[in-house]
């Protein structure tokens, strides 16, 4: 192909046997032209290196009764550019000739370069949004009116209410309406007090830090952490802690995802969490927190002494296939682990016949005793108290495991929370395996 731009006009020349199908009426033609056009416009594209700056035009081709359209370069200019093509077979030379006069009317829309330009503008005057005008407002929505949030804070009622003048200038957007209550955000407000209750959490964080550092204080650490590894690893390793270090630590029993919650706010220092091998994306970890591995836990059927698998299993010391309870009525716990047990079975050829659900374990194993049903549990939960009447059979499948790991927030580096990772890395070699 050749291109020649001229004063006014930019020349495309193409192949003749090309034009010819572009040219007659028929069907065949019809599926040619947009592609045929389409080509053209690429080529003027590639000669047009402006044409990713200032947007697109729309040209179009009518001929032998067949109309088609493609979008177009639109080239630079004060005004907005539109193209016209007009296509004449040069028999003699075997080419097409494809002639786009440029011609100039008056723009009755803003240029793509002004919008982009407005835009670039818009966003360098977002960033420079006031944490402290955040804050105020995630408080506003708290206290429900300007003056309860003054009386609250300390600012003066006409600061408060400049402060939020100044942010819907900067937004573009109401953020607080009046009601006969007081005041309440608006959509855009709410989406923008949340950032300011995570700057106010962040800011009454480093506060309790500095007054730690200044008073030569270990920071008083929180460890999250679901019922199982609470009482077993979690438990431990608060007793090691406090026995041989100054480290203060709290334990608070909670599951995976609510866990995670509370070290992305800045609410706990570390989360034991559990994340299952037969369902691995369940549990989201953002880019703001690190995952530190301790190993892996089995998971265990749990059955009635008694049973046909309980007595198979003492004789042969096998792992059970799953399928051998596929006729059992079935004791669930949480969501997390009621999925994890739908997935196995799934795996293992049958649908569960779900009729209990509960995350305690005692409940659990007492459903179990009394003959209401079978149970998939976690290795973890095994080692504490299990009736004489219950046996807890591994199970014959790679994927019926759960990792065990402790999140946290990236780059927190304190000394304490070093000593917390490091004991509690120690005191899973007794009770995870390393797969």
């Amino acid at each position: 192909m050749l291109m020649k731009p001229g004063p006014a006009t930019s020349t495309l020349a193409m192949p003749s046997a090309s034009a010819s199908a572009a040219a007659n009426g028929s069907a065949r033609s019809r599926g040619f032209m947009p592609a045929f056009l389409a080509s053209c416009m690429a080529m003027l594209e590639a000669q047009s290196p402006c044409a990713r700056s200032f947007g697109r035009i729309t040209a179009s081709l009518s001929t032998g009764g067949i109309s088609s359209s493609v979008n177009a370069p639109a080239w630079p200019a004060a005004t907005r550019l539109w193209a016209m093509l007009e296509i004449s077979s040069l028999k003699a030379s075997g080419l097409i000739l494809l002639r786009i006069p440029a011609m100039a009317t008056p723009c009755r829309v803003r240029s793509s370069s002004a919008a982009i330009m407005e835009r670039r503008a818009k966003e360098v005057h977002m960033a420079g949004l006031n944490p402290q005008s955040l804050v105020t407002l995630w408080q506003i929505e708290q206290y429900g009116s300007f003056s309860a949030t003054a009386k609250a804070t300390g600012w003066s009622q006409p600061a408060i209410s400049q402060q939020i003048k100044k942010l819907e200038a900067q937004c573009g957007s109401t953020l607080v309406q009046r009601t006969s209550h007081g005041v309440e955000l608006t959509a855009t407000g709410s989406m923008l007090a949340r950032h300011g209750e995570a700057i106010a959490d962040r800011l009454e964080r480093a506060a309790r830090e500095v007054e730690d550092y200044r008073h030569h204080r270990f920071a008083h650490l929180h460890l999250v952490a679901p019922p199982s590894i609470c009482s077993t690893i979690a438990a431990r390793t608060v007793v090691k802690l406090s026995m041989f270090t100054d480290i203060e630590l709290s334990l608070i029993q909670m599951e995976p995802p609510e866990a995670i919650g509370l070290i992305s706010q800045g609410k706990a220092d570390a989360a034991a969490v559990f994340r299952y091998s037969s369902i691995p994306n369940f549990l989201h970890i953002g880019d703001d927190l690190t995952f530190q591995s301790l190993g892996y836990d089995p998971m265990r059927l749990l059955v009635r002494r008694s049973s046909d698998i309980a007595k198979r299993f003492e004789e042969t010391g096998e792992p059970v296939p799953l399928s051998a309870a596929k006729d059992e009525h079935w004791i669930a716990g949480c969501p997390t682990c009621r999925a994890n047990l739908v997935k196995l079975a799934t795996r293992a050829g049958f649908k569960p016949d779900i009729r209990h659900c509960t995350d305690d374990y005692w409940a659990t194993q007492n459903l179990v005793e009394v003959g209401m049903g079978v149970s998939l549990v976690p290795a973890l939960d095994t080692h504490i108290n299990l009736q004489g009447d219950l046996v807890a059979c591994p199970i014959a499948d790679d994927f019926a495991a759960r990792e065990v790991g402790i999140v946290t927030r990236a780059g927190d580096h304190r000394p304490a929370l070093g000593s917390l990772l490091e004991e509690l890395e120690r005191t899973s070699l007794k009770y995870l395996s390393a797969k």
